[in-house]
C-alpha cells in the first residue's frame, strides 16, 4: 500500500473505529484528538519520528491490544497515511486545510467541539515544547486558547466567558493552525520542508534503512518490531 495516499472518509472511520473500539479499554485517542496530534507534529519547529509518537496515542502506559495483531500493523498505516494527508495538504494547499473537528449539543444546536483537537495538538507540541515557547507573542496569545480549550479545567473556566466569544474562538483555531505552519515553514531549512511525510516506494525489509529518513533500520523505526 502507497503510505503517501490521503486517507479518504471510509478510512478516516475505519481509524476512529479501531482506535476507540478495539483496545480492551485503553485510553486511546480518538479521531479528532489523532488529528490535532499529528497537525502538530506536522506543523512544528522539528521533524519528530513514528517511533516516537506512535505509542503515545495508546496513552502514557496502555498497551494497545487486538484480537489479530496485524491489526497493530495497520492502524500504524492508516495513522501515518493520515500524517502524511495532513502534511500534503498544508504543502500545497494551506487554504483548504481542515481539522478533524467534533460537534457536540448545547441546547438545541450542534456546535462545534475543539477539545478533544486541543488536546491532541497540544500533546504533539510537547516534543519541542522550548521551540514553542519562542513563538512571537501574537502567535502565543491566540494559541492560550486552544490551550485553553485542551483540558477540562480550561473548558470549565470557560463557562463564566462571553458564549458568543468562546464559539467565536473555537472557529478560530483553524487559521491560526495555518498561520502557526507558515511561521515554521519560514525558518525551515529547504531540506527539512518534506521531512513530514513518510515516503514508502517498494517493500522495505527490515534490516533496510528506514523510509522515513531518521537514520535507524526499519525494524527499529517504522517497523514498530
Amino acid at each position: 500500500m502507497n503510505i503517501a495516499q490521503p486517507l479518504n472518509e471510509q478510512e478516516i472511520d475505519e481509524l476512529n473505529h479501531l482506535l476507540t473500539q478495539q483496545t480492551n479499554g485503553a485510553k486511546t485517542m480518538n479521531i479528532s484528538e489523532l488529528d490535532g496530534f499529528l497537525t502538530a507534529i506536522v506543523v512544528g519547529p522539528d521533524s519528530v519520528m513514528p517511533s516516537q509518537w506512535f505509542n503515545r496515542i495508546w496513552g502514557e502506559e496502555s498497551v494497545p491490544t487486538f484480537e489479530d495483531d496485524s491489526m497493530l500493523e495497520h492502524v500504524f498505516t492508516l495513522s501515518i497515511r493520515h500524517m502524511n494527508g495532513i502534511a500534503y495538504i498544508l504543502q500545497n494547499a494551506v487554504d483548504e486545510f481542515e481539522p478533524i473537528f467534533e460537534e457536540e449539543k448545547r441546547g438545541n444546536e450542534w456546535c462545534l467541539s475543539v477539545g478533544n483537537w486541543c488536546s491532541g495538538f497540544v500533546k504533539g507540541m510537547s516534543y519541542h515544547m522550548e521551540a514553542w515557547s519562542s513563538i512571537p507573542e501574537a502567535l502565543s496569545e491566540r494559541l492560550k486558547w486552544v490551550l485553553t480549550f485542551a483540558t477540562p479545567r480550561g473548558r470549565e473556566r470557560l463557562k463564566g466567558y462571553d458564549p458568543e466569544e468562546v464559539e467565536r474562538e473555537r472557529h478560530k483555531v483553524t487559521p491560526l493552525i495555518k498561520d502557526i505552519y507558515l511561521f515554521w515553514l519560514a525558518k525551515k531549512p529547504y531540506q527539512e520542508l518534506n521531512r513530514a511525510v513518510v515516503h514508502q516506494g517498494n517493500k522495505v525489509g527490515r534490516n533496510d534503512p528506514c523510509p522515513c529518513n531518521s537514520g535507524k533500520k526499519y525494524k527499529k523505526c517504522c517497523g514498530l518490531n
